[in-house]
């Protein structure tokens, strides 16, 4: 009924999705285990 190609292209949309979704979610997990200086930060120094 529908072919590989857009099932391709459903999938990645799908997979980016799900990254969208849960990706702050896991982006604050990781970087909760800094130590007791450490806070929601980027490892950056300086002005970006």
């Amino acid at each position: 009924m529908f072919g590989r190609g857009f099932k391709l292209s459903l999938g990645i949309f799908f997979t980016l999705f799900i990254l969208f979704l849960y990706g702050p979610t896991i982006s604050i997990l990781v970087l909760s285990f800094q130590g007791p200086n450490g806070g929601l930060t980027f490892p950056m120094r300086g002005f970006s």
